[in-house]
C-alpha cells in the first residue's frame, strides 16, 4: 500500500469520509436495535424448534429483499439516477417506469409467496418434513411473512433515491423502525397476551410485516421533498434499458450472498435441533462491524469513487482505513467470543451450552469479516468503472467455493464448518478481485503492517486481568491505539 504520488480529490475524499460517519451513526443506532431484537429471540424462543423455523422463514424473505432490494439497487439504480440529475424531464420518467416496475414485481411476489408457502419450505428447508408439526409451523409462518417482502422492497426504492442525493443517514436510520416495531408487538405478545409455542412465533411474524411497514412509511416524507414519486403505465421507457444493461449482469453478485445464507439453511436444516440458530445468532454479531464499515464504506464511496480520476489511489486509501480499523477489531472480538455471546444472548431459554456453541460459530464467521468488508469496498473499483465482468467472476468463485467446502466442512466439523465456509468463500472473492485490478499495495509497506500486527496481536492475546469485562475494555484501548497509529502513519485523516 504505497504512498501517494499525488494528493487527487481531497474534497472528494473528505466529503467520503464525512458521509461514512453519518451513514455508520444511522447505521449504529439501527443495529443497536437489531442486536436487541436478537436478544429478545434468543430470550423468548432460545435454540429450539420454533427458533428454527422462524430464522429459516425469515431468510426465505429477506432472500427476495436483497434480491430486489438495496445491494441490488445501489449498484444498478444510483448510477444511473445520479447521471440524470441535469435532465429533470428525464429523470422524472425514469423514476415513474422505475417505481411501478418495483411496486408491481414486489407485490406479485408477495401474493405468489403466500400461496406457494408449503413448497418455499420444501425447497429451502426440508429438512422440517422430518418433523410434522415443523413443516406445518413453517409454512403458516411463511405465509404471514410474506407481505414484508413488498414493504421492503419500496424501503429499498426510496434508499437508492435518497442515496443518489448524497442523503445517506435516512435509509440507513429506517431499520431502526424495522427493529422497534418488531419489538414493541413481540413484547406486547409474549408479556401482555401471553401468546405461547405457534401462537407466539406467528405473532413474531406480524411483527416483521409491521416493522417493514414502517421502515418504508419513515422515508416516504423525505421522498416527496426531493422527488414525485406516481404509478405509471408507461413502464418500459427507452431509459429503461440502461437500467436492465447494468441490472441483469450484476445479478449474480447481488444474490451470490443470499444463496449461501439459503444453502447453509439447506444444509443446516438437517442437522441436531438448535444448530441452525448458533449459525443465525453468530451471522448476526459477524454482521454488526460489517454493516457499518464494509457496507458502509461501499454504499458512501461508490458515487465519489465514480467522480475521482485516480481511482487506484482512493481504492488504496480506503484499504488503509478498514483494515487499519477491522483488523484490532476482528482480533478482539475472537478473543473475546465468549464473553460477546455470553453478554448479548445467554438468558433466558438461552444456556451456557448455548453460549459455548454459539461461540464457535461466531470465531469462525468473524475469520471472514476482513476480507468481506475488503471485497465490498473493492468492488466499487469496477462498478464506477463499468467494468462488471470482473465483479461476476469473484462472486462466481465465492460461490463455487463455498458450495465445495461447505459440504466437506459440514462432515468434519459440523455447524461450525459452515461458518468456515462462508469465510474461505469470501477470501476467494477478494483474491480474484486483485488479480484483475493493477498493482496498488505496496509490499514493503504491507510487511510492515504485518510486523507490527503481529507484535499487537501477542499482547492482546495476553490476559493482564481476571475480570473479563476489564480484559475487554483494556484490549478495547489497545485497538484504539493501533487504529489512531495507523491513522497517522497512513494521514487517514485525509481520507
Amino acid at each position: 500500500m504505497g504512498s501517494p504520488r499525488s494528493n487527487p480529490g481531497k474534497t472528494i475524499r473528505k466529503k467520503t469520509f464525512k458521509n461514512l460517519l453519518i451513514f455508520a451513526s444511522g447505521t449504529l443506532i439501527s443495529r443497536i436495535f437489531g442486536f436487541l431484537r436478537e436478544i429478545f429471540l434468543a430470550y423468548s424462543l432460545g435454540a429450539s424448534h420454533l427458533s428454527d423455523v422462524f430464522y429459516a422463514c425469515f431468510r426465505i424473505v429477506n432472500f427476495l429483499r436483497v434480491f430486489l432490494g438495496e445491494s441490488l439497487m445501489q449498484v444498478s439504480l444510483v448510477p444511473l439516477l445520479v447521471s440524470m440529475k441535469n435532465d429533470k424531464k428525464k429523470l422524472k420518467k425514469f423514476i415513474g417506469a422505475t417505481f411501478s416496475l418495483f411496486f408491481i414485481i414486489s407485490l406479485i411476489l408477495s401474493i405468489l409467496g403466500i400461496i406457494f408457502s408449503p413448497f418455499l419450505i420444501s425447497i429451502f428447508a426440508p429438512g422440517f418434513k422430518k418433523i410434522s408439526f415443523k413443516f406445518i409451523y413453517a409454512q403458516n409462518t411463511l405465509k404471514i411473512m410474506f407481505p414484508f417482502v413488498f414493504f421492503i422492497v419500496i424501503s429499498a426504492y426510496f434508499g437508492a433515491l435518497l442515496n443518489s442525493e448524497k442523503k445517506f443517514f435516512v435509509p440507513s436510520f429506517s431499520p431502526f423502525f424495522f427493529n422497534f416495531f418488531f419489538l414493541v408487538v413481540g413484547i406486547f405478545s409474549l408479556f401482555f397476551l401471553k401468546l405461547k409455542g405457534n401462537f407466539f412465533l406467528y405473532s413474531l411474524s406480524v411483527a416483521i410485516v409491521i416493522g417493514g411497514f414502517f421502515q418504508a412509511f419513515f422515508q416516504f416524507p423525505f421522498i416527496l421533498k426531493r422527488f414525485k414519486i406516481y404509478l405509471t403505465k408507461n413502464i418500459f421507457i427507452p431509459e429503461l434499458r440502461d437500467f436492465f444493461k447494468l441490472i441483469i449482469p450484476a445479478i449474480m453478485g447481488v444474490i451470490t450472498n443470499e444463496v449461501i445464507i439459503i444453502f447453509t439453511t439447506f444444509l443446516a436444516s438437517f442437522l441436531p435441533e438448535g444448530e441452525l440458530s448458533y449459525l443465525s445468532y453468530s451471522f448476526r454479531l459477524r454482521h454488526f462491524p460489517v454493516a457499518i464499515l464494509g457496507i458502509g464504506l461501499a454504499t458512501v464511496s461508490l458515487t465519489y469513487m465514480s467522480e475521482n480520476k485516480d481511482k487506484l489511489f482512493y481504492l488504496q486509501k480506503i484499504y488503509k482505513l478498514s483494515i487499519s480499523v477491522l483488523f484490532p477489531l476482528v482480533l478482539l472480538l475472537i478473543i473475546h467470543s465468549d464473553f460477546i455471546v455470553k453478554l448479548f444472548f445467554e438468558r433466558g431459554n438461552f444456556t451456557h451450552v448455548d453460549t459455548l456453541k454459539t461461540s464457535v460459530a461466531f470465531i469462525l464467521f468473524c475469520v471472514g469479516i476482513l476480507p468481506s468488508s475488503l471485497f465490498n469496498v473493492h468492488l466499487n473499483y469496477f462498478y464506477s468503472r463499468k467494468k462488471i465482468i470482473p465483479a461476476n467472476i469473484s462472486y462466481l468463485n465465492m460461490l463455487t467455493s463455498f458450495l465445495v467446502f461447505s459440504p466437506i466442512l459440514l462432515k468434519t466439523m459440523g455447524y461450525a464448518g459452515l461458518a468456515l465456509s462462508s469465510s474461505i468463500a469470501n477470501f476467494f472473492a477478494l483474491l480474484t478481485l486483485n488479480f484483475y485490478t493493477p498493482e496498488f499495495i505496496d509490499k514493503k509497506e504491507f510487511l510492515k503492517f504485518i510486523i507490527i500486527s503481529l507484535i499487537f496481536s501477542l499482547i492482546v492475546l495476553k490476559k493482564f486481568f481476571i475480570n473479563n469485562f476489564i480484559e475487554f475494555s483494556f484490549d478495547s484501548f489497545l485497538s484504539l491505539i493501533f487504529f489512531f497509529y495507523f491513522r497517522k502513519k497512513w494521514k487517514l485523516q485525509e481520507i
